[in-house]
């Protein structure tokens, strides 16, 4: 269950690196509303955020209970678990839609989106060889669920926020293989709460197609010949930005990377 994970998230982390495949379910969960659910008293956005909490924590299956474990009468009575058994009502011709359903679906939509950004970091790792190690398919993807789900215990209920996410994330989709092509990743992750100013520097890991020059926070860099470059900046509070700019041929990509800095 979700809370139990959030409760021992490094023990299950380790059993999955071990190979046991993780799934999480979220029947009978309430604790005053800590935790996302799917129940027909909670914010709708919880039934889609679901999946975001799947990407984020490596989990590789949600235990969907239930579908049409209805009431005698689920338009009045909602039952023990406030609609957890149910997310369609029932018809004379089949059954009928809700919102609640919609939104897992769309949820469950959303994961899909973040796989075809790690295939594609993916892809691209595999095409360049063992230099390039570092580049961590999933960190992107993380990155932009970090937005909507900050932790198990705390997420954005407002739908402004996860649609903006969702459009960045197209939006790097739709890039990724535009020209010039290039990859960034930063360490410490964006959304990383260890970034403290003056003590804490923000390293660079790029790679960008051949023949592109690359600017960071307006500093020139030269990548090598196999398009590999390497920076460190020291963040502050009033300077929290990591902005990269790569030129070819008279077109540009500008990359920003945010993080909250911390005295």
């Amino acid at each position: 269950k979700l809370d139990y994970l959030a409760g021992w998230t490094d023990k299950y982390q380790e059993a999955a690196r071990r190979g046991t495949e993780l799934w999480f379910y979220t029947v009978g969960i309430y604790q005053a509303s800590s935790y996302p659910n799917k129940t027909i008293d909670m914010p709708l956005i919880d039934n889609r955020i679901l999946h975001w909490i799947n990407y984020r924590y490596d989990l590789t299956g949600f235990l969907h209970w239930g579908w049409n474990q209805w009431t005698d009468n689920p338009f009045e009575e909602v039952g023990m678990h406030i609609g957890d058994g149910w997310h369609v009502y029932p018809s004379k011709s089949g059954v009928l839609n809700s919102l609640r359903w919609e939104q897992m679906r769309n949820g469950i939509q959303d994961y899909e989106y973040f796989l075809l950004l790690e295939n594609k970091v993916q892809s691209l790792k595999d095409s360049l060889g063992s230099r390039f190690v570092w580049m961590d398919p999933k960190q992107r993807g993380k990155e932009i669920t970090g937005q909507v789900v900050k932790d198990l215990l705390n997420h954005s209920d407002d739908p402004s926020t996860l649609y903006g996410a969702k459009k960045e994330l197209i939006n790097e989709l739709l890039d990724f293989n535009t020209s010039p092509r290039i990859y960034l990743q930063t360490n410490p992750p964006v959304n990383s709460s260890f970034v403290k100013e003056g003590s804490y520097l923000v390293e660079i890991f790029g790679w960008v197609e051949e023949g592109s020059g690359i600017l960071i926070n307006d500093e020139q860099v030269t990548p090598d010949k196999q398009g590999l470059f390497l920076w460190n900046l020291n963040l502050t509070q009033e300077e929290n930005r990591v902005i990269v700019k790569a030129s070819k041929e008279g077109t540009s990509k500008t990359i920003i990377r945010e993080f909250e800095v911390k005295k």
